[in-house]
């Protein structure tokens, strides 16, 4: 009997070009394999279509994403054509691969009794063993309030990727929050590549207001972390100073909580500014609190400040640029999908 932890069954199978697909060719990759009934009916056509629309945030992480059915080559290319499917669709005609996988059962409609694929996904690690079975997976996954069924699946597994569905992304703060942490995390692995504790310090003292954003309570515990009192190794000190960094960015930071940054940082301005620029600043940061105005706007004016009057500290703060500008879209900064705000869980 499979289960969750033993090897997957090998397989070889054509897709829908005839080409034949070996377990073993994807030896040190993740793969979601899907086992679905037949093509073209409404409930696999909705699954088909929901991998295709998280395609994109699987690829990212290098996952490969498999699927099959007892359909023919040609009818598989026939789907993919269709509904303009990014993945291969693998021809187990013969049933021995849906046997292997025990996804070949009895099967009910009508009053009548039949074999059948029973509608499964397989989870499959690097090492090629069972990381985790879905048995009888829901044919519609939730698009909106979430990353999606299996895109939820992924964060299960690798709760510290940043990955987002990209429908959601088109929500401002969505794309703000994921941006600048996929930014930091970036940041991050460069100062595990460089092997060196300065490089630490450099990367805590430069994000210091961003994490203040995100988490107060982790940034006190990755301050001492970083201070290195009990003179740990690199390597320990490393891996204690990212467990907290993926603890600070696992919450989305309240509106609030930037307000807070925000403030703090026009502190250092604070007698060097007219009634004017006072008075406009505040109203503009109220406006990114109520929703009317992007993060990055209320940035820009604080960036204006750092070089008129040449702070040389708040200049190197990642808060103030989290991520390319070229990253920022303003022509979306009002748009939804169906009008539905999904900010909001």
């Amino acid at each position: 009997m499979i289960q969750e932890g033993k090897a997957a069954p090998a397989f070889a199978l054509p897709d829908q070009n005839g080409k034949v697909h070996k377990l073993a060719d994807y030896k040190g990759k993740w793969i979601v394999l899907y086992f679905y009934p037949k093509d073209m009916t409404p409930g696999c056509t909705t699954e088909a279509c929901n991998f295709r629309d998280d395609y994109s945030a699987f690829t990212r992480q290098n996952i490969i994403i498999l699927g099959i059915s007892k359909d023919s080559s040609k009818q598989h290319e026939k789907f993919i054509n269709k509904y303009t499917l990014p993945f291969p669709l693998l021809s187990d005609e013969q049933d021995k691969v849906a046997e292997a996988y025990d996804v070949w059962k009895e099967k009910s409609m009508y009053g009548k009794t039949y074999m059948g694929i029973q509608r499964t996904t397989f989870l499959i690690d690097p090492a090629q063993k069972i990381a985790k079975i879905y048995a009888k997976v829901e044919k519609s996954s939730p698009i909106g309030k979430g990353p999606g069924f299996f895109g939820e699946a992924v964060l299960k597994k690798f709760p510290n990727l940043a990955i987002e569905d990209e429908l959601r992304l088109i929500n401002l703060r969505i794309r703000e929050h994921f941006l600048a942490k996929l930014f930091a995390f970036a940041s991050f692995r460069g100062v595990r590549k460089s092997g060196k504790i300065r490089e630490l310090v450099k990367f805590h003292s430069e994000n210091k207001y961003l994490l203040t954003a995100y988490s107060q309570k982790e940034l006190r515990v990755l301050g001492k972390i970083t201070a290195n009192t009990e003179e740990k190794p690199f390597q320990d000190l490393l891996r204690d100073y990212e467990t907290h960094l993926y603890l600070a960015f696992a919450q989305t930071p309240s509106s609030g909580a930037y307000v807070n940054v925000l403030m703090k940082t026009m502190g250092y301005f604070s007698h060097q500014l007219s009634k004017d620029e006072k008075s406009f600043f505040i109203d503009s940061v109220e406006k990114y609190r109520a929703g009317r105005l992007p993060l990055s706007a209320v940035l820009s004016i604080l960036r204006a400040w750092i070089v008129r009057f040449n702070q040389e500290y708040l200049s190197i703060q990642s808060v103030l640029a989290p991520y390319p500008e070229q990253l920022t879209e303003l022509e979306s900064i009002f748009s939804e999908v169906g009008g539905k705000d999904y900010w909001k869980k």
